[in-house]
């Protein structure tokens, strides 16, 4: 209650619509997502305080498969696979922020 907005967005029939933009306390976005008939859709990034992206996210299905993608400041990823029923499906690739050392692994 100190006045400071902590979300946006546009209702439609009682469920979300377009972006919305949630922000950190000192103001800076701290996640953007897009919804369609209160359904999320397309990319979706989770950003740090100083508004930097560490996180997208890719709704690619209906059925709740995602490919996601992490990243470090600088943009170099730090993990890529995709999610099946919120669960770890496939092949996924992980590396260090030098991206000097890849883990491969399968689930």
């Amino acid at each position: 209650q100190n006045g400071k907005l902590k979300t946006k967005g546009n209702v439609h029939n009682n469920k979300r619509e377009g972006e919305w933009i949630y922000y950190h306390e000192n103001g800076n976005i701290a996640l953007k997502k897009n919804f369609t008939k209160g359904e999320l859709i397309g990319e979706w990034a989770y950003f740090n305080e100083n508004g930097d992206v560490t996180m997208k996210v890719d709704d690619i299905s209906k059925v709740r498969e995602k490919a996601q993608l992490s990243y470090f400041k600088d943009g170099d990823f730090v993990a890529k696979g995709i999610f099946v029923n919120n669960k770890k499906e496939g092949d996924w690739i992980k590396s260090n922020q030098n991206n000097n050392s890849v883990i491969k692994s399968k689930f």
